[in-house]
């Protein structure tokens, strides 16, 4: 059986994080025998010189700096903003800018961009983990994935899978879209819950919808 994965408060929440500094990871990356996303097996993405574009979401790499622009739904309320508190809150952000149309303009270094890039990837990384070792899905066995995170495998005890009130999907449709906007990418996911015993794929959903 198949059904859509809907997450409607996934954008409210890419909003929400937008505005905060990647987190230290303390977790170790993922263990499981399986499991593509270890540290060890992950490609770093290639950089670029052009202009990449998301939707709605700009990065300009130049020689020495990257600049991005995060369109106002994605900046959240920046009625309060005051450009010498952000700089001196996020060190390696040169210049920061509200635009007249809401939006928010942030200048790095490409040593910056890149730390920010590895440090969502660990972050990514450990959210996986804690969906595996977490007490509230102890129903999820392993999560396997591509090395671009654009399909993720969530290996499950089917019987306790489909007896939860799961929100594991939020979670990682979350983690993974940020990590995708960040680089500039489209956020693109195909999202599958397997039994482990069988194999079946019991839930699927791509994002965005097809």
């Amino acid at each position: 059986m198949k059904r859509k994965i809907l997450i409607p408060i996934l954008s409210v929440l890419l909003v929400t994080m937008m505005g905060c500094s990647p987190k230290e990871v303390q977790n170790d990356p993922l263990e499981a025998s399986n499991n593509e996303t270890a540290a060890e097996d992950v490609v770093e993405p290639e950089e670029k010189e052009d202009e990449d574009e998301a939707e709605g979401f700009n990065v300009e790499k130049n020689l020495t700096s990257v600049e991005l622009t995060l369109p106002a739904e994605f900046a959240g309320d920046l009625s309060g903003f005051d450009r010498e508190t952000y700089l001196k809150e996020n060190p390696g952000i040169s210049d920061a800018k509200v635009m007249d149309d809401g939006s928010l303009w942030l200048k790095m270094s490409r040593t910056k961009h890149k730390e920010l890039i590895e440090d969502m990837e660990e972050n990514l990384i450990t959210s996986f983990n804690d969906l595996i070792e977490g007490e509230e899905t102890p129903y999820i066995l392993d999560i396997r994935s591509t090395k671009d995170y654009r399909k993720v495998e969530v290996i499950v005890d089917r019987e306790g899978y489909e007896n939860s009130f799961d929100f594991s999907g939020l979670a990682i449709f979350f983690s993974v879209g940020f990590y995708h906007t960040i680089q500039g990418e489209d956020f693109k996911l195909n999202l599958q819950y397997i039994d482990s015993e069988t194999e079946e794929i019991i839930e699927e959903s791509d994002f965005p919808e097809e």
